[in-house]
């Protein structure tokens, strides 16, 4: 009878291995396609978040005349209160990131918008961690000689970056005007209510990328700038362990690049 399965018939080895070839060559094409999609998506949407941190911060700035700086808070005595599970701490006196503060005061819907989709803290949950691809310290950021000025040199977000020269060419690359407090003996924000940053202030950025977006041989950071625009900058203007194009200076601090860096020969 025609069309009848016989039992006694099957795949001969070779068949099997070339079936097992096939699979395994798909599998190879497929797990790297997927991966760089998988990335491709990961950038444009941090891209986004860091677009959304942008705005956020400039309905701020137009509501309070400046920008939030780190906020003291008294944390309630419940795991439920905001305050508790962005600092770790219950029934105590803590400081909120700045950046966090957009979230933590309603300008930003959604707390993971500060957190790149890179982030490895983003999977485990650990809150104290969690902010840390954009109010962290960064580790290799360089830094300027003089008491406290590495405080305001390594973070990637401060409202003020310590300059108190007005004739320094950063002074309005500042999100807030500093002034040097003589009774805390270090360098603070002035909030100026009159104060406006230069477009080109750095914000914020994330490093989060520079493994997989290669421009040139270096990896790239998606850069914040108070205009409103994210740029892609290689990775040796913000990280000291990084070597520069020959010919290529980075800034003293990671902060002071600007978006005409890039163009460096």
């Amino acid at each position: 009878m025609t069309g009848r399965y016989d039992a006694t018939t099957g795949f001969t080895l070779t068949e099997l291995l070339v079936v097992i070839g096939i699979a395994v060559l798909l599998l190879a094409i497929t797990i790297p396609v997927a991966k760089t999609i998988t990335e491709g998506n990961n950038v444009a949407r941090c891209n986004a978040q860091l677009q959304q941190i942008g705005q956020a911060l400039k309905v701020y700035h137009l509501d309070y005349q400046g920008v939030p700086a780190c906020h003291p808070v008294d944390p309630g005595t419940t795991d439920s209160d905001p305050a508790v599970e962005l600092t770790g701490t219950r029934g105590r006196t803590a400081e909120i990131p700045g950046l966090v503060w957009l979230w933590y005061s309603g300008y930003l819907n959604n707390k993971k918008t500060l957190h790149c989709p890179r982030d490895v803290y983003n999977q485990d949950g650990a809150q104290l961690e969690f902010y840390e691809s954009y109010t962290g310290r960064d580790p290799d950021a360089q830094t300027q000689s003089g008491a406290n000025y590495e405080l305001f040199n390594n973070y990637k977000y401060l409202s003020t970056r310590g300059i108190i020269d007005n004739t320094d060419p950063d002074y309005y690359r500042q999100l807030d005007r500093a002034y040097f407090d003589s009774g805390l003996g270090i360098v603070v924000p002035a909030f100026d209510t009159t104060w406006h940053p230069d477009d080109t202030t750095v914000v914020t950025w994330c490093d989060w990328h520079a493994d997989s977006v290669v421009r040139q041989d270096y990896g790239q950071y998606l850069v914040l700038f108070w205009d409103g625009s994210v740029r892609s900058l290689p990775e040796w203007l913000f990280n000291g362990a990084v070597t520069p194009p020959a010919g290529c200076t980075p800034p003293a601090a990671a902060w002071r690049v600007r978006p005409s860096d890039m163009l460096c020969p």
